[in-house]
């Protein structure tokens, strides 16, 4: 008894023949006998009217949004938006550096003249006004350092405790210049923090960094002075002496010879055990 079954060998495909679209579930996939469904808009009545008079099926009706206008929409939500005074500076993306780690961290009265500037509002971030006051200090620095190298100072009058902890040699037209271009701010606020930054500078009487700061003196009683330098002559001994040259090579020459001996032995007795089961 043949059995007719459905054959899935493949067959070569017509170029020249339609793709079937498949537009509804409940369609035919054969083209041929059905026409294709139409598709109209709600709004659209003359084509439906055109499509029933061709006795063709009714199409699906997409919806078309409806708009409403609030009469109190500007009322509700005001524009908030407002235009900067300060230039948009990019950060991120290919061939731009990160900016450089801040190394100072803001102490309690930092926090307080900030709480007391902002009164509120984020007039002034915190990481910004910490940035702010990193670069005075450095700016400070290098400004000290290029006054003292013109004068022709060494380098031990140069790192000395009244010579950091100066703050006259950079004047203020450099300063706004270093905050405008690393930390673009409003210019009452760039005055508002180098004076606060002026204001404790002479307050503690030394750079805010302490990799800025002079080395504390060895001869300085206050125990809570750290990082102070060390005497070379109370410094331990904390490596081993090297011994005479000729003493450690006389001690390897004898350590190369109890080797050689080890070896020698071994083999005799690999030897022996060798003839003993031969035998």
């Amino acid at each position: 008894m043949n059995k007719t079954r459905t054959s899935f060998r493949p067959r070569p495909l017509d170029i020249n023949k339609q793709l079937e679209i498949i537009t509804d579930p409940e369609v035919s996939f054969d083209t041929t006998t059905e026409p294709v469904v139409a598709i109209a808009h709600s709004g659209a009545p003359d084509e439906a009217a055109g499509a029933k008079a061709k006795g063709k099926p009714k199409g699906h009706d997409i919806p078309i949004p409806v708009v409403t206008e609030v009469p109190t929409y500007k009322q509700d939500y005001l524009p908030t938006f407002r235009e900067k005074t300060t230039y948009i500076r990019a950060s991120g993306g290919t061939g731009q550096d990160e900016p450089p780690q801040v190394e100072y961290d803001l102490d309690e009265a930092d926090m307080e003249w900030l709480e007391g500037f902002n009164g509120g509002q984020d007039r002034l971030p915190a990481d910004r006004f910490e940035r702010m006051l990193w670069i005075l200090d450095l700016t400070n620095a290098k400004a000290i350092e290029r006054t003292f190298t013109a004068a022709g100072a060494d380098q031990a009058s140069r790192n000395t405790h009244s010579v950091v902890s100066a703050i006259d040699h950079m004047p203020p037209e450099e300063a706004f210049a270093a905050l405008a271009h690393s930390v673009p701010a409003r210019d009452r606020t760039q005055c508002a923090v180098y004076e606060y930054w002026q204001s404790k500078r002479k307050l503690l009487g030394r750079p805010l960094l302490r990799s800025l700061q002079a080395p504390t003196s060895a001869s300085d009683s206050n125990w809570l002075n750290v990082f102070r330098p060390r005497e070379k002559i109370h410094r331990p001994q904390t490596r081993r002496r090297k011994e005479a040259p000729g003493e450690a090579l006389d001690k390897m020459k004898a350590l190369k010879a109890n080797l050689l001996k080890s070896r020698d032995i071994c083999e005799s007795i690999n030897r022996r055990e060798r003839k003993k089961i031969q035998h």
